[in-house]
């Protein structure tokens, strides 16, 4: 009972962290590729901070301007019969599209244009559900990390939930890319799902899918609608809905970490990256300021008022040990 009560008064204290309205506003390199992709009527852009060249998606074509050339090529053309939404590129010249197929009944990938001696060796990575019941939104990619992200609209039982998908490149090999990742409320370690256990034998979700769905829509998992990639590659910024709020979050793509970021009480605005991966808090009224992110720590609440409790109460760690050994159905009956 004692558990029971501590991990509802702890439940009831979450949303104090949501309480400020915030949006998600964009790095650098993000607001680079926005004026970009403006002044040349492209779908997407992406700009490279290795040579300041910037990649385009126009019309299914893949446009660079080379900034040591200072003129633009067309790489490649991609296929017709689909909707590109992003593009991304590495130090080598290889390039990242994500694709949204039209026809439902196929399916949407990630397409790797793999650069070798300047010809583009095209290798896609389809997804598991079709398009029918899995939409691709966004996608960006680091490779200072070689790790980016994908984001999805996944179709549940009564309306479309998101859904991130963290990949990295290995061996010249996208992995990750099938998998989605979602978070219980207090959990500080996001969890992997994989997108094939949700697909039937013909690529639409199955219960198993729907379930997925259900458990965001309750709350009962937490999963990010907005993510930002930070400039090094190492951390995502992401927005979370909790209980009719908005939560910010921070999480290390390398371990799945997550840590909770609060700004001030006051606060409304936006939140995004510095340069050196640092959060610029940028309030409506003009003011601006800075947060540091602490050192990620995996499965431990690790935040100031905690500590008070833990010092108040020798139980808590009782009550950790009960949180962390909880399972979702229970879970569910608190949403």
């Amino acid at each position: 009972m004692k558990k029971i009560i501590l991990m509802l008064l702890c439940l009831a204290l979450i949303p104090f962290s949501a309480i400020a309205e915030v949006r998600l506003g964009m790095s650098p390199l993000e607001e680079a590729a926005f004026i970009a992709k403006g002044e040349f009527s492209a779908e997407n852009a992406f700009f490279s901070p290795y040579d300041d060249s910037i990649y385009y998606l126009q019309n299914g074509n893949v446009i660079k301007f080379d900034a040591e050339i200072n003129d633009y090529i067309t790489l490649y053309t991609l296929p017709e019969g689909s909707r590109y939404v992003s593009i991304s590129a590495d130090s080598d010249g290889s390039i990242y599209v994500l694709k949204d197929n039209e026809d439902v009944s196929k399916k949407s990938s990630l397409i790797l244009l793999a650069n070798e001696n300047d010809r583009y060796i095209p290798i896609e990575y389809t997804f598991s559900l079709a398009a029918n019941d899995l939409n691709a939104l966004n996608m960006d990619y680091s490779s200072y990390s070689s790790t980016g992200f994908v984001l999805f609209s996944i179709n549940g039982e009564t309306a479309p939930v998101q859904a991130l998908s963290v990949f990295s490149l290995a061996w010249g090999s996208i992995e990750g890319y099938d998998e989605v990742i979602a978070f219980k409320p207090g959990a500080l370690s996001a969890e992997v799902y994989s997108l094939s256990a949700f697909a039937d034998t013909y690529g639409y979700i199955n219960e198993s899918g729907i379930e997925f769905a259900k458990s965001i829509e309750s709350g009962a998992l937490l999963s990010p609608t907005q993510a930002s990639l930070s400039p090094s590659g190492n951390t995502l910024l992401l927005l979370t809905p909790f209980e009719g709020s908005t939560v910010l979050y921070a999480m290390d793509v390398y371990s799945l970490a997550l840590q909770m970021v609060y700004p001030p009480d006051d606060f409304s605005g936006s939140a995004s990256w510095t340069q050196d991966d640092q959060i610029l808090l940028s309030y409506d009224n003009g003011k601006t300021e800075t947060l540091a992110l602490q050192p990620f720590e995996s499965e431990s609440w690790g935040n100031s008022w905690t500590s008070d409790w833990k010092s108040a109460d020798d139980g808590w760690s009782d009550f950790e040990n009960g949180w962390n050994q909880t399972d979702e159905s229970t879970l569910d009956d608190w949403s």
